[in-house]
C-alpha cells in the first residue's frame, strides 16, 4: 500500500507539474507567429496554480481510488524570456493533499532560490519547451528530471498581460502488471511584469545561472544554447566594449555537438518510479576480495548508487546487504525493502576478468518511511 501510494504520487507530480505548472512560458521568437508581437519576451510572475488529480487502479485484486488536490501558495517566482530561451528564479510553495481509499495525507512544501534555464519554440496557440521550470521534491527525491520536451496550449488575456494555462489530461501507466489511470485538471496563471527590459544586473545573474548549469553538463546542447542566449542578452543589457563576452559566445562554436569527444558509457541504469536514471560515472575499487562499486551521473543532480560484491561471486541477492541509492544530499538514503510487497531483488550473472553483469529491481525504502519502486535495473560494468 505504501509503495503504491508513493508510485501514484510520483506519477501525479510528474503529470501535474510538467503538464500544468511547468507551463509558465509564452516566450516567442521575436519574429515568430505570436499574436502580441514581442510582448511575451520579458518577465512573467507566477500568480497562482491549482490542480486536481484522480486515479483508479486494481492491485492484487484490490481496487484503489485516489484523488489529489494541489494548491500553490506564497509564490515569488519569475520567468524571463529571450527570443528562444528562458530563465527562472524565485521561491514558491505548494500543498498536496492525497486521499487513497478514504485515507488522507497532506504535504506542505516550500522551495527557495529556485533557478532554471532552458529553450523553447512557439506558435500562436502552443509552446514547445525543453527544460525544467520547477524544481520538485517528494520523499527526499529530486524530481527535476521529469522535465522534458512538452507541447502546451495557452490563452492570453487582459491585453497581453495575463497568461493562463488550462489542463485536462488522462494518462494510463502500467505498474506491477496492473494499470493505473490518472486524470488531471488544473490551471496556472501568470502576469506580466511591467519592466520588460532586462537590467544589466539581472542579465548578469542569468548568465551566472546559465553558465553554472552548462558547466555541470557541458555535453547538453540545450544548456549550451541557453548559456549563449544569456550571454547575448548580457551584451544587449550591459554592452561589451572589450569584446570579452562575444569571445565566450564564439568559443561555444554555435553549440554544435563535438563528435570527437567520447560519450560516457552507461554502466548502471534504473527507473525510479517513472524517472529513468543512468549512472555513467562508475568507479570500482578492490579491497581484498571485495569489489566496491560507486555510480554517479554526469548530469547536474545528486544521484548516486553503491553496492559491494565478492570477486567472482554470482547469484541472487548477493548485493542486497550493501545496496544504497542516494537521490538527495539532504534526505535519507534508500535501502532494499523486505516488507513482503514487491521486495527488492538482485542477480549477478557474470563476475570476473574485469566484467560485472547483473540486474535488480523492486521496492527500496528510507528511514523516513518513504518507499520507491525501482525497475529495469541493469549492471554492465567493465573495469
Amino acid at each position: 500500500m505504501k509503495n503504491l501510494k508513493t508510485f501514484l504520487l510520483l506519477l501525479l507530480i510528474s503529470l501535474v507539474f510538467t503538464a500544468c505548472d511547468n507551463e509558465p512560458l509564452e516566450g516567442f521568437e521575436e519574429n515568430g507567429n505570436n499574436p502580441f508581437g514581442n510582448s511575451l519576451v520579458g518577465t512573467w510572475a507566477l500568480v497562482e496554480f491549482n490542480t486536481t488529480v484522480s486515479s483508479s487502479s486494481t492491485v492484487g485484486g484490490i481496487p484503489f481510488e485516489s484523488s489529489t488536490v494541489i494548491e500553490g501558495n506564497n509564490p515569488d517566482y519569475n520567468l524571463t524570456f529571450t527570443s528562444d530561451a528562458f530563465f527562472t528564479s524565485g521561491n514558491y510553495g505548494y500543498t498536496a493533499t492525497t486521499t487513497i481509499n478514504g485515507v488522507s495525507n497532506t504535504q506542505e512544501i516550500f522551495l527557495e532560490n529556485v533557478n532554471g534555464v532552458g529553450t523553447y519554440t512557439a506558435t500562436d496557440t502552443e509552446i514547445t519547451i525543453d527544460g525544467s521550470f520547477f524544481s520538485l521534491e517528494f520523499d527526499g527525491m529530486d524530481l527535476s528530471e521529469f522535465g522534458e520536451e512538452q507541447v502546451i496550449a495557452y490563452v492570453i488575456s487582459n491585453n497581453g498581460q495575463t497568461l493562463t494555462f488550462d489542463q485536462n489530461t488522462t494518462e494510463t501507466t502500467a505498474f506491477g502488471g496492473e494499470t493505473v489511470v490518472l486524470t488531471a485538471t488544473g490551471t496556472s496563471v501568470w502576469t506580466k511584469v511591467e519592466t520588460i527590459d532586462t537590467s544589466c544586473e539581472d542579465a548578469s545573474s542569468f548568465v551566472d545561472d546559465a553558465e553554472s548549469a552548462y558547466n555541470n553538463n557541458p555535453d547538453s546542447i540545450n544548456l549550451c544554447n541557453s548559456y549563449r542566449s544569456a550571454l547575448e542578452e548580457l551584451i544587449d543589457s550591459c554592452g561589451d566594449p572589450s569584446g570579452e563576452i562575444q569571445a565566450v559566445i564564439d568559443s561555444l562554436n554555435n553549440c554544435e555537438e563535438d563528435d570527437t569527444q567520447p560519450v560516457p558509457e552507461v554502466e548502471i541504469s534504473l527507473t525510479a518510479g517513472t524517472l529513468p536514471i543512468e549512472f555513467d560515472l562508475v568507479e570500482v575499487v578492490t579491497v581484498g576480495n571485495t569489489l566496491q562499486i560507486t555510480g554517479e551521473t554526469s548530469a547536474a543532480n545528486n544521484y548516486s548508487i553503491y553496492f559491494e560484491v565478492e570477486e567472482g561471486a554470482t547469484g541472487v541477492d548477493i548485493i542486497n546487504e550493501t545496496f544504497v541509492l542516494t537521490l538527495s544530499t539532504t534526505d535519507p538514503d534508500y535501502f532494499p525493502s523486505t516488507q513482503g510487497f514487491d521486495d527488492f531483488t538482485s542477480t549477478i550473472t557474470e563476475n570476473g576478468t574485469g566484467t560485472l553483469v547483473g540486474s535488480f529491481g523492486g521496492v527500496v525504502t528510507n528511514s523516513s518511511g518513504g518507499d520507491l519502486s525501482l525497475s529495469q535495473g541493469t549492471i554492465s560494468i567493465s573495469y
